[in-house]
């Protein structure tokens, strides 16, 4: 599991989490670690809390702190000690790192390749990936990259047009570098590893962002302390927007509007159920057949056993048609009471479930199989729902994969 019991809990009671007191100056990034601690940067403090926001360390920090990564036990803070979005000369830029247990500083390392300022930073593929600043006139974005030593890799250019004090907050999700910027519109940028393309995303992610699971990830948003000149900080646990996720895949929201069509169907599979692999051609034939009647059809996953990387690995293995949906945790699996793969769920315009179970009949249990299939269950199911007639067998013996889903949080014994 990517997860944890209490973490669970979190994303189906909360979808926002304080970082309780106030400090000097706004939040500037966050981070989180392998056990789900969360990691605040103000702009001259350094905190920790754990998944809920329970206070584990706080530590003063001189100012100008900005967006900080977690690595292997340590945490990484981009400084600028000088001024920010200024032409090469007055800028004084730094990468602090800390323990990331006691908040010890460690060590400093001078980046002054970064000549407008250090504000975001993120890791990936054995480099530091550090961004900042940016002085009007300027239409491109510049990103530094840096080994585990701090030695300068070389810098690669985003055709981002220009961006309002460049950009404050960086971070690696699926595969994809997510930049956050003070501009008003689309200010967040998402990016190919490669830095190949670029596309903008309306949300506002300049104070932090972060990864949390594979279907949600965190934003930092901020407010006014009680006290004059001091911030509060907090994240939201957000779910990936479509326009975030990888070529191939769909929201889980998308997946959801039932009303916009006159079915819906959820193939429930996995990448490493064989059952279900055999059922690839057929489940897309049958979502080409059926899109042309007003139907859509989605794959998908339950859990965290296969990445997204793995997910898009698997649509080009099997040649899949249909978009991939990402159901980390198991919401949608559940609504729908779900517990095989390949297994087959019809849902009508208002929601309800018309059909659940094989696709075929096929399968007379595991390891036992017929060469063609003589009852086309789902077939039957689909055209009984578009033609406004009850289904005559809204249920059947889905054969496969079990779908291990977790206690709900709260039904503990």
């Amino acid at each position: 599991m990517l997860y944890t019991a209490p973490l669970m809990f979190l994303l189906s009671a909360a979808i926002e989490i304080a970082c309780p007191g106030s400090y000097g100056g706004h939040l500037q990034g966050i981070a989180t670690d392998a056990e789900h601690n969360i990691y605040w940067s103000f702009t001259v403090a350094l905190v920790k809390t754990d998944a809920s926001g329970t206070l584990l360390k706080e530590v003063e920090a001189p100012t100008h702190h900005g967006d900080l990564t977690w690595v292997d036990g340590k945490v990484y803070v981009a400084v600028n000690l000088g001024a920010f979005n200024q032409e090469p000369g007055k800028e004084d830029s730094w990468v602090y790192v800390y323990d990331d247990d006691s908040l010890e500083l460690l060590e400093k390392h001078s980046v002054p390749e970064l000549v407008h300022g250090a504000g975001g930073i993120t890791w990936h593929d054995g480099a530091f990936v550090v961004v900042g600043g940016l002085p009007r006139g300027h239409e491109q974005n510049y990103a530094y990259r840096y080994d585990k030593d701090f030695r300068f890799l070389g810098r690669e250019d985003i055709e981002s047009g220009y961006t309002n004090m460049g950009i404050q907050t960086a971070c690696l999700l699926n595969g994809e570098y997510w930049f956050g910027t003070y501009d008003a519109k689309d200010s967040l940028i998402i990016t190919p590893a490669e830095f190949s393309s670029q596309r903008r995303v309306d949300v506002k992610a300049s104070l932090g962002i972060a990864p949390w699971d594979e279907g949600h990830w965190l934003r930092g948003v901020g407010g006014k302390g009680e006290t004059r000149g001091t911030y509060t900080g907090a994240v939201v646990v957000e779910a990936l927007p479509a326009a975030a996720l990888p070529e191939g895949f769909a929201a889980l929201e998308e997946a959801r509007d039932y009303d916009s069509r006159k079915a819906t169907v959820l193939y429930f599979v996995d990448t490493a159920c064989p059952v279900a692999n055999q059922y690839a051609p057929k489940i897309s034939e049958l979502a080409d057949e059926y899109a042309e009647k007003g139907v859509a059809s989605f794959r998908v996953y339950a859990g965290d056993y296969s990445t997204l990387e793995e997910i898009a690995q698997h649509t080009k293995d099997y040649d899949f048609s249909l978009p991939a949906v990402k159901d980390a945790d198991y919401a949608l699996t559940r609504e729908v009471h779900a517990t095989v793969t390949p297994e087959a769920v019809v849902v009508d315009p208002a929601g309800a479930v018309q059909y659940r179970g094989r696709i075929d009949d096929r399968y007379k249990g595991l390891g036992q199989y017929r060469q063609v299939a003589t009852r086309e269950d789902l077939r039957l199911a689909l055209d009984a729902v578009l033609a406004g007639e009850p289904v005559e067998v809204p249920a059947t013996k889905a054969i496969g994969c079990y779908i291990e889903i977790p206690q709900a949080p709260g039904n503990e014994e």
